[in-house]
């Protein structure tokens, strides 16, 4: 897997909120809308391993193709934790 893109940490925030971020089909998914993407929001730490709050794998395509435009998080239990 490659990584794309990390955002700036949100320190001691229950509901955090990211501003919206521009990427270039070549940058975000090599102009394949097929490829798989995977978003993943973890939990910042200052020492140790971050927890993850959730992930969810999908395509430029499946997102083009949202109804609502948002995307579930899972965790590794398969529970929604979320959303992006």
């Amino acid at each position: 897997m490659v990584k794309v893109y990390k955002t700036n940490y949100k320190f001691d925030n229950k509901e955090p909120w990211w501003d919206a971020e521009e990427l270039t089909m070549p940058e975000f998914c090599n102009c394949n809308k097929y490829l798989p993407i995977r978003f993943s929001v973890f939990s910042y730490q200052n020492a140790g391993d971050h927890p993850l709050y959730g992930s969810v794998t999908t395509t430029t395509r499946d997102i083009e193709m949202l109804s609502d435009t948002r995307l579930k998080l899972e965790n590794s239990k398969g529970q929604e934790t979320g959303y992006i």
